[in-house]
């Protein structure tokens, strides 16, 4: 008989996975037995070892893996695979076309591709702690966070797929929502957000072509539905070349979902110019709240000092420099005459709006003169 061979230590699965997937599969703990912890499921019993330190850990747990092949009558490299999924949540992103057939791509497709994935899982992140139709650029250290606990796991032949796992501590109470609250590992939270934010940003865009309206995205922020996922999706499809973007989630087995979202979305190539217009029209007429703004004054315009009046700063948004309005009171007035006529830079907080191309920021505070170096 073959054996399942596991040469690395990080391939070979823990205690907690193993025990995940046989409860998932209908096994139950029976006994301790030494460093063995005993399933049974009919008449069939498996010793699972609990002592991963031990010097023949990974011997015993081929043999375990080999046993469990005989009973599921399915090849050991497939099983070990399932009893490492027992425990993380999956994304699968596959990127089919003429040129990803034989499950390669060329290395700056290859980039534009990882850098579309990470901006995929960060904006469903960020949706998770604040469900908005514009993320600011600077992000969340939370949702940055997820990014550093997210995996890259081994590819797949027939198209270039890309596969992220995220670990989820396991749960010990079924919950009737499956966004399951603020008090669950964010981790979770994001993968079955992005779940349903994809399904839904595939129905917005059609209700959409249908209507010749942006309101059904707008109707979807509640979903996680935003303008950076929809530049994601469309980076993964015009930048790598797809012809189609395949996702598709699954979660662990030790932390059940109650009511799963929609789990496999495709998206096509024509639809990633939709997207792309979709996200610069919602960036254009949302308000970005509390933005702070650094800048030098290079305008000032007041019929009345003493009423205040507005200014105008030139900042750096997004690699750009642009130009933005602040009305303000008469002492913040004097600060901007001020800053200008001496040359400092000017920090002041507000929402951040965008008419007919012009910017403007609104319920300004917190302004402030700052030294230039």
């Amino acid at each position: 008989m073959t054996h399942l061979l596991l040469p690395k230590v990080s391939a070979v699965p823990t205690p907690l996975e193993l025990s995940s997937y046989l409860r998932a599969t209908g096994w139950t703990w029976a006994l301790r037995r030494g460093a063995f912890d005993v399933f049974k499921r009919n008449d069939d019993e498996l010793e699972v070892p609990q002592i991963d330190s031990a010097r023949d850990y990974v011997r015993l747990v081929g043999q375990l893996i080999d046993d469990l092949s005989k009973v599921e009558q399915r090849p050991p490299a497939v099983i070990a695979r399932d009893v490492r999924a027992s425990v993380v949540d999956t994304t699968r992103l596959a990127l089919k076309g003429a040129e990803m057939r034989d499950g390669t791509i060329s290395i700056a497709k290859a980039t534009a591709a990882h850098d579309g994935t990470r901006n995929l899982i960060l904006a469903a992140a960020c949706s998770v702690l604040d469900r908005r139709l514009v993320h600011p650029k600077r992000k969340p250290d939370k949702a940055l966070e997820v990014l550093k606990t997210t995996r890259l796991g081994q590819s797949e032949m027939s198209s270039f797929v890309i596969t992220l796992e995220t670990p989820v501590a396991p749960r010990l109470q079924l919950q009737s929502d499956f966004f399951e609250g603020d008090d669950a590992p964010i981790e979770r939270r994001t993968t079955l957000l992005l779940a349903d934010a994809l399904a839904a940003t595939q129905e917005a865009a059609l209700q959409t072509m249908a209507l010749g309206s942006i309101d059904p995205f707008k109707q979807m922020a509640h979903r996680g539905v935003s303008a950076n996922l929809c530049d994601a999706i469309a980076e993964l499809l015009t930048e790598t070349g797809a012809e189609f973007l395949d996702t598709s989630v699954s979660f662990a087995v030790h932390r059940p979902v109650a009511r799963p979202p929609p789990t496999h979305t495709i998206f096509a190539a024509s639809q990633a110019t939709t997207l792309t217009e979709v996200a610069r029209v919602l960036r254009a007429e949302t308000p970005l709240p509390n933005q702070e703004l650094i800048g030098l004054v290079v305008a000032l315009d007041s019929g009345n000092t003493d009423k205040g009046g507005t200014f105008w700063l030139v900042v750096d948004l997004e690699g750009r420099l642009r130009r933005v309005g602040v009305k303000v009171g008469a002492d913040d007035y004097h600060r901007a005459v001020e800053a200008h006529d001496k040359g400092q830079l000017l920090s002041v907080s507000g929402d951040l709006v965008s008419k007919a191309g012009k910017l403007s920021l609104e319920r300004s505070h917190d302004l402030s003169t700052l030294e230039l170096d």
